[in-house]
């Protein structure tokens, strides 16, 4: 191996190394746990709900919240993940947690097609809304899920966005992040009775 190709490799691997350091601490404490194991505080917010109604993070207080971003339109991760919610929420007894369900698309989700289409699942859910598009993208990206709209007509566009689930618990404290498209109910169960006992 030539010494200057040596020196390169070192040097990727070093700042590869330190680029991993941040995350390393969440996957080494999320070994036990379906979700990625997070502890801070939860970014705050202050959204409408399809009542009018002004409602902030701390709202929640004393109950669990499962946080989510997404679209009505989406036909993709959003959906899925709903029927892992209107699961969640079906087999579950404890009375314990909420669904909140953040729309990214404030332009077509109106107060009544958010009512219809998230709050008809089960009690547990509740949709909010901002008044602008920048709003919710500055909201968002404090949960690390930054969106995008692609081009498209004036009211038919896709929104690109990732597909997380965020977990914070009744003090307000973020503490669990769950990724991917296809998520088990019954996982997220046992983080939760985890959490419970904690």
């Amino acid at each position: 191996m030539r010494p200057h190709f040596r020196a390169y490799l070192f040097v990727f691997l070093f700042i590869g190394t330190l680029m991993a350091l941040p995350f390393i601490p969440g996957l080494v404490s999320s070994y036990n746990s379906y979700g990625l194991v997070v502890n801070k505080t939860a970014p705050d917010f202050r959204l409408k709900s399809t009542d009018d109604k002004i409602v902030e993070l701390h709202d929640f207080k004393g109950q669990f919240t499962y946080l989510y971003f997404g679209y009505l339109n989406c036909n993709g991760v959003c959906q899925t993940h709903l029927s892992t919610f209107f699961h969640l929420d079906k087999q579950s007894s404890d009375q314990d947690f909420k669904i909140v369900f953040i729309t990214m698309d404030a332009q077509r989700d109106s107060q009544a097609l958010l009512k219809q289409r998230i709050e008809s699942l089960g009690q547990r859910f509740i949709a909010l809304y901002g008044s602008s598009k920048a709003e919710m993208q500055n909201l968002a990206l404090e949960y690390n899920v930054p969106f995008y709209h692609s081009p498209g007509e004036q009211n038919d566009y896709e929104i690109n966005h990732a597909g997380f689930v965020f977990l914070i618990d009744p003090n307000g404290q973020w503490r669990r992040t769950y990724t991917g498209r296809y998520l088990n109910y019954k996982k997220m169960q046992q983080d939760l009775a985890v959490l419970r006992s904690s």
